[in-house]
């Protein structure tokens, strides 16, 4: 069972990079699955504000980029250990991503 979907949103070129990392701590099983996951493309806009330190676009600039929505299945036991993967794996400064529990539904 599902308990626990992770939503984030990850430029096109680092797909394979965060992927990996997330399905290394153990997110992406189903039942007897491994990596599972589900994609959609679509475009993000950003202004980085003057205190930012931006991985893509420049200092109150609008930068729009192709990103991959990214949904993975994954334990609520896991969340923490997926939020430091997250941090550390994503090339966003302040990558967006949130959790929908799957236990509501």
């Amino acid at each position: 069972m599902v308990e626990v979907m992770l939503v984030v949103f990850v430029p096109h070129k680092s797909l394979d990079l965060v992927k990996d990392a997330l399905f290394r701590v153990g997110a992406g099983e189903v039942g007897n699955y491994k990596h599972c996951a589900w994609e959609t493309s679509g475009l993000g806009q950003f202004i980085p504000k003057k205190d930012a330190s931006p991985h893509i676009g420049s200092i109150e600039q609008k930068s729009c980029v192709e990103e991959t929505r990214l949904e993975i299945p994954c334990p609520k036991a896991l969340i923490g250990l997926i939020k430091e993967t997250l941090y550390t794996c994503h090339p966003y400064e302040d990558p967006v991503f949130y959790f929908v529990n799957m236990d509501l539904l």
